[in-house]
C-alpha cells in the first residue's frame, strides 16, 4: 500500500500533508458522503459524454476534478460568521412630564377582521388609559394606522400635551415620517394622523420592538372578542395577568439579533 501524504505526516515521516499535484490538502478532508456521491455523479456525467459525444476524451487527472468540484461545493456551502449583537428589549417608561402611548395592530389571517390596541403610561409607569377596538376587514397596516390614531385622539381628549408615541411597525413609523403619496390607499387616514401630530403638542413617533410592545398588542388581541366598536379599557385586577405584569414594566425581556 503507497501511503498518501497525509497518512505519511500522521506517522510521522513528512511535515506537509498537501499534495504536490494539486496544491492543496488531499480528498481526506472532504467528507466521505460528498466524495461518494460527486464520484457516481462525474461517472454518469462521462459515461454519457462518451456515448453521445464520441470526440469526447476523460481527463489524465479526473481525480483533481472531482476534489475540486467538491472543495468548491463546500466553499459555496459555508454560511459566513457574523457579529452578533444581543440586547435586552423591554418597555422604557417616558421622561417626567411626558406620557408615553404604545400602540399596535393585529390581522387574522384567515377572516381577515382586524383590531387594534393602545395604552397610556405615565413616568411613574401608572396605567393612565387604554383601549381595544374591532375595526372590520382590512390589512394589518389598516389595524396600525387606526390603533394610531386613536391613540392620538385619546391622548389629546385626556388632556396630555407632551406625547412619546411606540409602535412595532416600522412601515408606519416610515409612512409618518415621509411625505405622503396621494395613490396611497391609506393616504386619508395617514394624513389624519400627521395632522394630529402637528398639533399644539409635543408628540412623536418612534419604532419598538414587539417584546416592548407586549401590553398594547394584547389590547389588540382583546379586540377579537368585541363587537365593531372602541372599548375603553381602565387598569382593574381582574385584567389578563400578561397586561397586569407588562402594565409594571415586568414584561419577557428578549434578545435581538
Amino acid at each position: 500500500m503507497v501511503l498518501t501524504n497525509l497518512q505519511r505526516t500522521v506517522r510521522g515521516l513528512a511535515v506537509d500533508a498537501s499534495c504536490p499535484r494539486s496544491d492543496s490538502l488531499g480528498p481526506s478532508n472532504i467528507p466521505n458522503y460528498l466524495l461518494f456521491a460527486c464520484v457516481i455523479w462525474f461517472l454518469w456525467k462521462w459515461r454519457c459524454k462518451r456515448v453521445f459525444e464520441h470526440d469526447f476524451s476523460i481527463s489524465i487527472s479526473p481525480n483533481l476534478i472531482v476534489t475540486s468540484f467538491c472543495k468548491d461545493w463546500l466553499n459555496a456551502n459555508v454560511c459566513p460568521t457574523r457579529n452578533v449583537l444581543s440586547i435586552l428589549v423591554a418597555w422604557v417608561p417616558p421622561s417626567e412630564g411626558w406620557v408615553k402611548l404604545n400602540v399596535d395592530g393585529s390581522c387574522d389571517g384567515e377572516s381577515g377582521i382586524i383590531t387594534a390596541g393602545g395604552v397610556l403610561r405615565n413616568h411613574k409607569k401608572e396605567w393612565i388609559n387604554g383601549f381595544a377596538m374591532n375595526i372590520g376587514v382590512g390589512n394589518v397596516l389598516d389595524a396600525e394606522f387606526w390603533g394610531l390614531f386613536e391613540g392620538f385622539s385619546m391622548a389629546w381628549k385626556l388632556g396630555f400635551r407632551r406625547v412619546f408615541v411606540e409602535s412595532d411597525s416600522i412601515s408606519v413609523v416610515q409612512l409618518i415620517a415621509k411625505n405622503s403619496n396621494i395613490n396611497h390607499p391609506l393616504f386619508s387616514l395617514i394624513q389624519s394622523c400627521k395632522m394630529l401630530i402637528v398639533g399644539s403638542w409635543d408628540c412623536t413617533v418612534n419604532h419598538v420592538f414587539r417584546e416592548g410592545n407586549c401590553v398594547a398588542d394584547g389590547l389588540a388581541r382583546l379586540g377579537y372578542g368585541k363587537e365593531i366598536a372602541i372599548t375603553t379599557v381602565d387598569w382593574h385586577p381582574t385584567l389578563p395577568v400578561f397586561l397586569i405584569g407588562s402594565a409594571d414594566n415586568s414584561v419577557r425581556m428578549t434578545s435581538k439579533l
